[in-house]
């Protein structure tokens, strides 16, 4: 996670990619855009002064190629994470193999165009996809989030818009009765 933190802090990279392998990652794709984008998407730093950046990282599933083109066509400045799996389990044995030596030859080719293309990224394998390996890259994931926005000067905790929301529902239900 420190490593995803540091690397970020040395660069302009606005916005990062996932790209992940499998359909059955696309839960924790979603949950880890809006995870590092309420980590620093903030409107203040720590000092108090406005603070324009960050962004919820663009989920690209393997294969997809609007989002390649989005990848590859669009800003430089994007930081690629790619996740991989190793065993993905479940179902046929040999149709599960067959079907992941195709994803595996999509995602290849994916990672090869990126960096062929001179663009950062950083690669996370996973071993398989059993509930405490997703809980792990969560973990890993939400460490990086909190120790880039510290090293980017922002409050990885505050949620000031957020809070603003809160504020704006709690004034209408007062109002509401």
């Amino acid at each position: 996670g420190g490593f995803i933190a540091a690397a970020a802090s040395e660069h302009d990279w606005t916005g990062q990619i996932l790209l992940i392998p499998s359909p059955r990652l696309a839960g924790f794709g979603r949950w880890a855009s809006a995870a590092w984008a309420a980590t620093l998407c903030k409107a203040k730093d720590t000092d108090g002064r406005t603070w324009e950046g960050g962004s919820a990282p663009i989920v690209v599933l393997s294969g997809d190629e609007a989002r390649t083109q989005r990848l590859l066509g669009g800003p430089r400045n994007l930081l690629s994470v790619v996740f991989w799996v190793d065993d993905p389990g479940g179902g046929d044995a040999d149709l599960t193999r067959d079907a992941w030596g195709v994803a595996r030859t999509m995602y290849d080719a994916h990672v090869r165009q990126i960096l062929f293309d001179g663009r950062p990224v950083i690669r996370v394998n996973l071993p398989d996809l059993a509930p405490a390996t997703i809980a792990a890259a969560c973990y890993l994931w939400l460490h990086a989030s909190v120790a880039a926005a510290a090293l980017s000067r922002v409050d990885p905790l505050a949620m000031p818009v957020a809070d603003q929301w809160r504020d704006i529902q709690a004034e209408i239900a007062e109002d509401l009765g």
